[in-house]
């Protein structure tokens, strides 16, 4: 699968967006359709380190912008400020 130009592995294993769980009502679980994608992508990312961090993010929110995600910028903001727990 290509995202944003990046060969994701089929067998390449994610966990969706780490929503903590008492968000779910607002932003909807982590498995969710529309986010799944760019989900994906950023976790390979984050996996990998094929792009800097800052780079991952901002692919992660380019790929939510184009799937239409209602509060893409909230998701962004997220993982700027908590994705360095996940990226070490």
């Amino acid at each position: 699968m290509k995202i944003q130009g990046i060969e994701i592995p089929n067998e390449f294993s994610d966990d969706g967006n780490s929503v903590p769980r008492i968000l779910w009502p607002i932003f909807g679980n982590p498995w969710r359709k529309r986010t799944r994608k760019a989900a994906r992508l950023h976790d390979f990312l984050y996996v990998t380190h094929l792009r800097t961090r800052k780079e991952s993010d901002r692919l992660y929110y380019k790929q939510l912008i184009e799937d239409d995600v209602l509060g893409a910028i909230l998701y962004y903001f997220g993982v700027r400020v908590f994705g360095w727990f996940k990226w070490w």
